[in-house]
C-alpha cells in the first residue's frame, strides 16, 4: 500500500512555475535546456529516445535533464525515460538516449542579456561538428560550436529545475529501471547499473559474471535470510553465491551449500537512485570488472564518485513453478551428461566400430528402430537418435555434411606472430556448421587420438567476437560439451604446437550430436548455387555466420552478409582472397619455383591460419584492425561486400587491404608509421587490382616541407594525420613501383620482409630511448642492401639523416626517438658502399599521365589523388625502364627564385637543387617552380635534372651562365640536346661511345670540345672519327674526318654492307673481296642476283657485297686520313629491284627482301622484320614477287641431291612451308632442313 501511495504521489505530481527558475553554471542536478535558436523551447526526448525541442509543458518529465558532474565530464540523462545522451557524428541526424553512459564536456560561451550560454560537446575540445545543435527542424544534432559573437542553435542556458525533489527523481528512476527493495524468498535480477548488465552464473563453470538481460533463469536469483544477512542462490542452478572473505580481483564462484551469508546495504551516495552493496567482508564488496569480462569480482565499496561498478539494482522478476521445473529438470539432464561422460565413452565401443561413432556394430544395424533404442536406453536420448538416423541413413539435407566431418589442423596464430612480426591471424579456422542455444547438452565424437605436438579443443562463440565464450580439451571417444549461450557456434581448435610442418598432421574425424545444424559456406568447396540453395533450405539462420575463402574467415553478421552478398559470393571472396593472398606474397612467405633462395615456403606449409574479419557495431569504429583479427562496422558491409562495389577496386577495397595490412606490417613499421607502412599493402593492392592509381601526395605537396630541412619523424610530427599519410605512404610504395611494378628487383620487398625478420626493427617505448639506427635508419640500410644500390639520397629526401634527440612520437604508444650524427654517418657510409646512386626514385609517381587500367579504361583515382591534381610533368614511373637520357635542360630564374626550364626540355624524371655546399636542398617534378627563397638569398645553388637510371645533368642559366651546346646522335636521328662549361674533363662533357657522334652548335667552342672523338666542329670537320659496324650511326649532314679508324666486323661468306666512306678493294686483304651490284635474272625459273667479282672500289653509302672466301668469321680495321664522311646512305636502283643502305636498323614491312643467315640469297620477309645496321635490303618495283634472289654463283647444294633426297623418301617443302609432292618442278625447296635449287 505504501508504495502504491508513493506511485500515485509521483504521477498526479505538479511541476511548480519554472518562469523564474535561476540560470546557472552546470553542476550535478535537475535542469531544463533552452538553446540560443529559441528559447522559448525545451530540450526533450521524444517517444523514440531522441532529442528534440518542443514547447514548455507542465508535468513533462521528457523536459527534464539530470545532468551529472563527473570530474571535468558530464552525464545527460533524461528524466522521462531514465536513459542517457549518446554520441552522435553524422550530420543531420539526432541524437538519441540509450541505457549506457557516455560522456560530454560542457564549457561556457558567452553571455547575452544577463544570460549565461554554454556550448554542450562530445569532444574535450569542441572541435568540428561535435556539440549538440538545435536545427531548423527543431531536431537536436551535431553541428559546430559558435565563435562567441552571437547566440546559436549551439548555444544552451541551463534552468535550474528547483520544482523537482531529489526524492521525486529517484521514485522516477527507480520505477523505470524496476529497482525495488528486497524481500526474502522473492525472485530477482541483481543488475548492476554501471554496465546496464544482469548477475549470471555461468553454469558449465560455476563461474559468476554479468550479461545483457534476457529471459534466462541463470540471471534469477532468490535471497534466503540467514540472520541479518542473505544466501544468495541462482534459480536455474539452485547453487550459492560463495564468499570469498574479502579476496579482490577474484571472480565469484557457486557451490551447492552456501558458505556465509551476504550483508545487503543501501548505499546512500547516491541520490537519485536505490542501490545496494552486496557485502563480502566489511569494505569489499560484489563487483562488476570490465577489465575482466564484466566478471563478478570482489572490490571496494563506492563512495559515488569511485568504484561505480560495485553498486547493484534488485529487479523484482516472478518465474512461474513450472519455468522453474523446467529449468531444474534441464539442469539436472546437463549435469547428468557432464558427471557420466567417461562412462558413456566407455559404453560408446559396445555400439560403434569406429570411435567416431559413425559406423554401428553388426548386431545393432540389424535392430529395429525399438529395439535399438531399448539396447541404448543408459544412454542419452540424443545419442539413441543418432545411431537410429545412423541405421536408418535418416539424414536431413545438409545433416551429414556438418554433423560428420574431418578436420585439418592449424597453426598457433599467437606462435607465428612472434616469429614472422605480424599481429596473429585467426583462431577460428574450422567452423563445424552447429549451433546449440544456452545450456544445450552436446555429444562430440573425435574419431582418434590427437597427434604427438598438437592440441584439440572444441570452442564456443555466440557472437562475431573471435574469442570464444567457452573451450573443453576434447580427447578420443565421446566428450560432453555445454553451450554457454544461445546460438553459440562449435569451432574445432585442432592446433599445432610452435613450427612444425602442416603435412606431418592428419585430420581427424569429429562427429557432433546435439544443437542443430545451422551451416557455414566454404568457398573453396561450394559455388554460387549452392550459396542459393543452402539459403532456401534454411541454413544460416543463427545471428552470425562463418564464411571460408582459401586465406580469408569472415565471421560476421548473417543478416549483412546475406542481404550484400545475394548471389556472387565465390567472386566477391574472390577479391578478399586475392587480397590477402597478394600480402603474404609481398612479404615472401609463400612458396616460389622462381625464387626459391629467397621466398621462405612458411605459409601454408606450416603458418595457415586464415585472416579473419569480422563485423562489428561499436559506434565510431568504421574499420580497425587486432590481434587474431580485423573487424568492420556493420554500415560499411555495403561496400566491401556487394560485389559491384567490391570488383571496382576503389576505395572499397583499399579498407580490408589497410586493415589487413596492419596485420602485416610489424617487420617493416617503422616508429610513426602504425597507420602508414600497412599502406604499403593497400596501394600495392590497388595497383594490383589494375583500376586505380594509387594513393599518396604527389611530390609537389611534399615540397613545402623540403625548405624547414625537417626530419622524418618532425615531418610526422608537424603535420595533420591525414597529411602524413598522404606524405608518407610515398616513402613505402615509391620502392613498389619502382622495384617491383617496373621489374627492376621483382623480389625486394619480400628480402626486406626477410632480413627484418630475421634482424628486427628495435623499439622500446617511452621512457627507454628508441634508437634510429635500430629503426629507420636501419629500415633504410637494409633496403639499400636488398636493391645493391646507393639510396643515400632517396633516403636524405625524406629526412632520415637530420639529427633528432629524444623526439617524443605518439603512435598509439609514445617513443623517445635519438638519431646522433655518428649514426647518422655510419648509415649514410653504409648505404654508399651497396653500389650505384639511385636517388632519382624521389620522382617515381603514377599520376603523371593517364594509364590504361586492365578493364581497358583509364585508371581512375581514390579522392583527390588524380593526374589533374597532381601538377607533375616528369616522372610518370612507366618513363622509368626506356632510360631517356635528359635533353635541352637550361633554365631562366626571375629574382623571386621563380625557375622556368625552357621548353626543348624533355625525358628527365625531374629535377634537383643542391645548395651552395652540394646538399640537397630542393626538387620538383614541374618545369616551373619557386626556389625556397633561402637558395635565392645565399645563391650558389645548382641545378640538375635527374635522369632514370640514376645519374643526373648539370643544368645552365641561359642568361648568367657560359656554356655550349652539343647535338648528341646516339645512332637515331633524335638528338639529345646537352650542354657543358667545355672545360677539362668537365662532368657536363657528354660522354660518346658506340657510334655516338655530337654537333657543335657553336663555332667559338674551346679546343677540348672540337678536338674531342667523334665531335662534328666547325666546318664540318670531326679530328679523330672512331667507328664500327655492329652499332648503329646517324649523323645529321656529310662531313670530313681529318682521322677515320673503322673497325670492320664480317662473318664467313657474303655480307651485305653499306659503309658510310669509300673502300676499295686494295684496302683489303686478299681473302676478302668487294663486289658491287650488276643487275638480276632469270634462269630456269630461278631469280639470281649478280654482283660484279671485278669491283676496285665502293663509293660512300653505297650498298655492296663483301665476300670473306675463309671460313671464319673476321674483324678489320681500317684506317685513313682526310676522309669524305656520308651522313645518309644511298640506294640503287636496277630493272626490277631497288636497293637501300642504312647506318641504323630498319624494321621492314612484308615483301622485302633481306640477306639470309648462310649468306647465299636474299629471301622474301616477314612483316616487322629487322635488318642490321650498316646492312642494305631490297625491294621488287615491278610485278611479281619471287620467293628469293639467289645469289649468282653460291647455289647452296648439288641438284643431283635432289633425285636422291626423292628416293629416300625424305619430306620436301615450297619456300611457304607446303608439302611438294614427289616430282616437284623446278624452282627452290626446303630439303632436311636446307635449301636446294631444282633447275
Amino acid at each position: 500500500m505504501k508504495m502504491k501511495s508513493l506511485l500515485i504521489t509521483l504521477v498526479t505530481w505538479c511541476f511548480a512555475c519554472w518562469a523564474e527558475a535561476a540560470v546557472t553554471t552546470p553542476q550535478t542536478g535537475a535542469y531544463r535546456l533552452t538553446s540560443g535558436r529559441s528559447s522559448s523551447k525545451i530540450m526533450a526526448v521524444n517517444s523514440s529516445g531522441e532529442l528534440i525541442v518542443s514547447a514548455r509543458k507542465a508535468n513533462d518529465f521528457n523536459q527534464l535533464w539530470l545532468v551529472e558532474k563527473k570530474g571535468t565530464t558530464y552525464l545527460l540523462r533524461n528524466i522521462g525515460n531514465g536513459r542517457y545522451v549518446q554520441p552522435q557524428t553524422k550530420l543531420s541526424t539526432k541524437y538519441a538516449t540509450d541505457n549506457a553512459k557516455a560522456t560530454f564536456y560542457i564549457r561556457k560561451n558567452l553571455e547575452k542579456s544577463g544570460d549565461t550560454y554554454y556550448n554542450i560537446s562530445s569532444k574535450s575540445d569542441f572541435s568540428g561538428t561535435s556539440c549538440l545543435h538545435e536545427d531548423a527542424s527543431a531536431r537536436v544534432v551535431p553541428w559546430s560550436a559558435g565563435d562567441g559573437s552571437a547566440v546559436t542553435g549551439s548555444e544552451w542556458k541551463f534552468e535550474a529545475a528547483d520544482d523537482i525533489t531529489k526524492d521525486q527523481i529517484k521514485e522516477r528512476f527507480d520505477r523505470l529501471t524496476g529497482s525495488t527493495l528486497v524481500e526474502e524468498g522473492k525472485y530477482y535480477r541483481i543488475m548492476s547499473p554501471e554496465y546496464n548488465r544482469a548477475l549470471i552464473e555461468t553454469v558449465t563453470s560455476r563461474g559468476v559474471t554479468t550479461d545483457e538481460t534476457a529471459d534466462d533463469l541463470t540471471q534469477y536469483w532468490t535471497l534466503e535470510k540467514q540472520g541479518t544477512g542473505y544466501y544468495i542462490k541462482n534459480a536455474y542452478t539452485g547453487r550459492y553465491l560463495l564468499k570469498q572473505g574479502g579476496v579482490v580481483s577474484t571472480q565469484y564462484r557457486t557451490n551447492t551449500k552456501p558458505n556465509g551469508a551476504f550483508t545487503l546495504s543501501v548505499n546512500n551516495n547516491f541520490p537519485y537512485e536505490l542501490r545496494y552493496n552486496i557485502v563480502d567482508n566489511k569494505t569489499i564488496v560484489l563487483h562488476t570488472a570490465a577489465t575482466q569480462n564484466y566478471n563478478a569480482v570482489g572490490w571496494y565499496i563506492s563512495n559515488g564518485t569511485d568504484n561505480l561498478a560495485s553498486v547493484w539494482y534488485f529487479q523484482e522478476v516472478n518465474p512461474s513453478e513450472a519455468d522453474i521445473e523446467a529449468a531444474q529438470k534441464e539442469f539436472q539432464a546437463l549435469q547428468d551428461a557432464q558427471t557420466n561422460e567417461r562412462k558413456y565413452r566407455q559404453m560408446m565401443a559396445t555400439f560403434f566400430d569406429d570411435d567416431a561413432c559413425t559406423i554401428l556394430k553388426s548386431e545393432y544395424r540389424s535392430m529395429d528402430d525399438a529395439a535399438l533404442r531399448q539396447a541404448m536406453s543408459e544412454l542419452p536420448s540424443t545419442i539413441q537418435e543418432a545411431a537410429v538416423k545412423i541405421k536408418n541413413n535418416s539424414w536431413s539435407k545438409w545433416e551429414k555434411e556438418f554433423r560428420v566431418a574431418s578436420y585439418g589442423i592449424y597453426s598457433d596464430p599467437s606462435y607465428w606472430a612472434k616469429q614472422l612480426k605480424m599481429s596473429a591471424y585467426g583462431r577460428q579456422n574450422n567452423p563445424t556448421g552447429i549451433v546449440a542455444d544456452k545450456n544445450q547438452v552436446l555429444y562430440v565424437f573425435v574419431g582418434s587420438n590427437v597427434p604427438t605436438g598438437a592440441t584439440l579443443k572444441i570452442e564456443t562463440s555466440s557472437t562475431t567476437s573471435v574469442f570464444g565464450d567457452y573451450s573443453k580439451t576434447l580427447t578420443k571417444g565421446l566428450n560432453v560439451v555445454v553451450a554457454p549461450a544461445d546460438n553459440s557456434h562449435l569451432f574445432v581448435m585442432y592446433t599445432s604446437k610452435n613450427g612444425t610442418d602442416i603435412s606431418r598432421y592428419a585430420n581427424l574425424d569429429i562427429h557432433i550430436e546435439g544443437g542443430r545444424v545451422n551451416g557455414f559456406f566454404d568457398c573453396t568447396k561450394y559455388n554460387n548455387k549452392d550459396w542459393a540453395q543452402m539459403k532456401a533450405d534454411g541454413l544460416f539462420k543463427a545471428p552470425v555466420i562463418d564464411v571460408m575463402g582459401e586465406y580469408i574467415h569472415w565471421h560476421m553478421s548473417t543478416s549483412y552478409v546475406k542481404n550484400n552478398v545475394r548471389d556472387k559470393i565465390t567472386e566477391v571472396m574472390a577479391v578478399w582472397d586475392s587480397t590477402a593472398y597478394w600480402e603474404l606474397d609481398l612479404m615472401g612467405l609463400l612458396k616460389s619455383d622462381k625464387y626459391p633462395d629467397i621466398y621462405e615456403d612458411i605459409y601454408p606449409r606450416k603458418f595457415n591460419n586464415k585472416m579473419e574479419c569480422t563485423t562489428v557495431t561499436s559506434e565510431g569504429s568504421y574499420m580497425y584492425s587486432t590481434s587474431y583479427y580485423t573487424g568492420y562496422n556493420e554500415y560499411s558491409t555495403g561496400n566491401i561486400l556487394q560485389y559491384d562495389n567490391v570488383i571496382k577496386g576503389d576505395g572499397t577495397l583499399w579498407g580490408p587491404a589497410h586493415e589487413i595490412g596492419h596485420s602485416n606490417q610489424g617487420a617493416i613499421r617503422i616508429v610513426g608509421t602504425t597507420e602508414v607502412s600497412n599502406n604499403l599493402f593497400s596501394n600495392m593492392v590497388m595497383y594490383r587490382t589494375g583500376k586505380y592509381t594509387t594513393r599518396y601526395w604527389n611530390i609537389q605537396e611534399m615540397q613545402q616541407w623540403m625548405p624547414q630541412k625537417l626530419s622524418w619523424l618532425e615531418l610526422y610530427g608537424k603535420n595533420s594525420e591525414r597529411e602524413t599519410i598522404g606524405l608518407m605512404n610515398r616513402m613505402f610504395f615509391q620502392l613498389y613501383l619502382y622495384y617491383h611494378a617496373l621489374g627492376n628487383h621483382p623480389t625486394f620487398y619480400q628480402e626486406v620482409f626477410k632480413a627484418l625478420r630475421k634482424s628486427p626493427l628495435v623499439q622500446p617505448t617511452s621512457p627507454a630511448i628508441t634508437y634510429a639506427k635500430d629503426d629507420y635508419l636501419k629500415f633504410a640500410r637494409v633496403c639499400s642492401q636488398v636493391a645493391g644500390e646507393d639510396l643515400s639520397e632517396y633516403f636524405e629526401y625524406w629526412g632520415f639523416f637530420r639529427p633528432i634527440e629524444k623526439y617524443q612520437v605518439g603512435d598509439y604508444a609514445t617513443w623517445l626517438v635519438t638519431a646522433t650524427q655518428k649514426d647518422i654517418d655510419d648509415t649514410k657510409a653504409a648505404i654508399k658502399a651497396c653500389g650505384k646512386p639511385n636517388g632519382n626514385i624521389i620522382f617515381v609517381e603514377d599520376r603523371v599521365t593517364e594509364e590504361m587500367g586492365r578493364d581497358g579504361k583509364p585508371k581512375r583515382t581514390l579522392e583527390s589523388y588524380s593526374v589533374a591534381n597532381c601538377r607533375n610533368d616528369m616522372g610518370q614511373y612507366t618513363d622509368f625502364p626506356k632510360h631517356l637520357e635528359a635533353s635541352g635542360y637550361i633554365y631562366v630564374v626571375d629574382a623571386r627564385g621563380y625557375v622556368t626550364v625552357t621548353s626543348l626540355a624533355k625525358n628527365a624524371v625531374g629535377i634537383k637543387v643542391y645548395d651552395k655546399d652540394g646538399n640537397l636542398a630542393y626538387v620538383s617534378a614541374s618545369r616551373k617552380f619557386m626556389l625556397p627563397s633561402y637558395l635565392v638569398s645565399e645563391g650558389g645553388y645548382t641545378l640538375v635534372a635527374a635522369q632514370s637510371d640514376g645519374t643526373d645533368v648539370k643544368m645552365f642559366n641561359k642568361k648568367t651562365d657560359t656554356y655550349y651546346t652539343m647535338n648528341v646522335y646516339r645512332g637515331t636521328n633524335s638528338p639529345v640536346v646537352r650542354y657543358t662549361d667545355g672545360k677539362a674533363e668537365s662532368a657536363t662533357i657528354p660522354v660518346l661511345k658506340d657510334n655516338d657522334i655530337a654537333v657543335l652548335a657553336e663555332d667559338n667552342a674551346p679546343e677540348q670540345l672540337t678536338t674531342m672523338q667523334n665531335v662534328i666542329a666547325a666546318g664540318n670537320v670531326v679530328h679523330n672519327m672512331v667507328l664500327d659496324n655492329t652499332h648503329p650511326f646517324y649523323a645529321p649532314q656529310d662531313f670530313t674526318a681529318k682521322k677515320l679508324t673503322f673497325n670492320l666486323s664480317y662473318k664467313a661468306g657474303n655480307n651485305a654492307m653499306t659503309l658510310p666512306f669509300a673502300i676499295k678493294q686494295s684496302d683489303l686483304a686478299g681473302d676478302t673481296q668487294i663486289k658491287a651490284f650488276k643487275a638480276t635474272e632469270e634462269k630456269d625459273g630461278v631469280n639470281y642476283i649478280v654482283f660484279d667479282d671485278k669491283t676496285d672500289e665502293i663509293g660512300a653509302g653505297v650498298p655492296f657485297l663483301f665476300c670473306n672466301n675463309s671460313k671464319e668469321e673476321g674483324i678489320r680495321s681500317i684506317t685513313a686520313t682526310d676522309v669524305a664522311m656520308a651522313g645518309k646512305a644511298a640506294s640503287i636502283k636496277g630493272e626490277e629491284i631497288t636497293l637501300y643502305g642504312s647506318f641504323m636498323p630498319v624494321t621492314l614491312t612484308s615483301g622485302k627482301y633481306l640477306l639470309n643467315g648462310a649468306g647465299t640469297s636474299f629471301d622474301l620477309t616477314a612483316d616487322k622484320t629487322d635488318s642490321n645496321a650498316f646492312s642494305i635490303w631490297m625491294e621488287k618495283t615491278t610485278a611479281g614477287r619471287p620467293s628469293a634472289y639467289v645469289i649468282a654463283g653460291s647455289d647452296p647444294t648439288s641438284v643431283k641431291n635432289i633425285a636422291t633426297d626423292l628416293q629416300t623418301g625424305k619430306e620436301i617443302y615450297d619456300l611457304q612451308g607446303r608439302k611438294a609432292g614427289n616430282t616437284p618442278g623446278k624452282g627452290i625447296y626446303i630439303v632436311n632442313k636446307k635449301k636446294v635449287v631444282l633447275k
